[in-house]
């Protein structure tokens, strides 16, 4: 469908976005087939979607995702190569923080938690000792007759 023709029967198209010839109408919430339910959000979408005519899902690794309106959130996605370039990059990282970390990929969540706990206490006890260091050697100063 074209742009303008989607944007007059109601589809939204999010401001500054570059819409092709052809644009696809994204509707959330009803069914062209129910009669009586209408959609309660229906936007205007350029991108690839990743479901073919046989629903078989791609290699699909999500890069970010943001709003961009109120309500609307905008899914950043690589898709086949890309997308398998980038699980293989990801799985490189996790193997690497798993053999450094000692700890299976599976608990490195709850390992890092754990390692950002005992950083706190340190830096915790760092302050104190500084503190009382600091205190100790204005007590030293001011018993010293000079």
């Amino acid at each position: 469908m074209a742009p303008d023709e989607a944007i007059n029967e109601g589809a939204l198209a999010l401001f500054g976005e570059k819409y092709g010839d052809e644009v696809r109408v994204v509707s959330m919430g009803g069914a062209a087939d129910q009669v009586g339910r209408s959609a309660w959000s229906v936007e205007l979408c350029g991108g690839k979607h990743m479901l073919t005519k046989q629903a078989i899902l791609p290699c699909y690794m999500f890069i970010s995702e943001s709003a961009v309106a109120g309500g609307v959130r905008r899914i950043e996605a690589a898709t086949h190569a890309a997308g398998f370039a980038g699980l293989v990059a990801n799985k490189a990282i996790i193997s690497e923080l798993s053999v450094e970390l000692k700890t299976p990929p599976d608990q490195l969540a709850s390992r890092v938690a754990q390692l950002l706990e005992e950083r706190k206490a340190l830096e915790r006890e760092v302050t104190k000792t500084a503190a009382s260091d600091g205190n100790r050697q204005r007590d030293s100063r001011s018993r010293t007759n000079w």
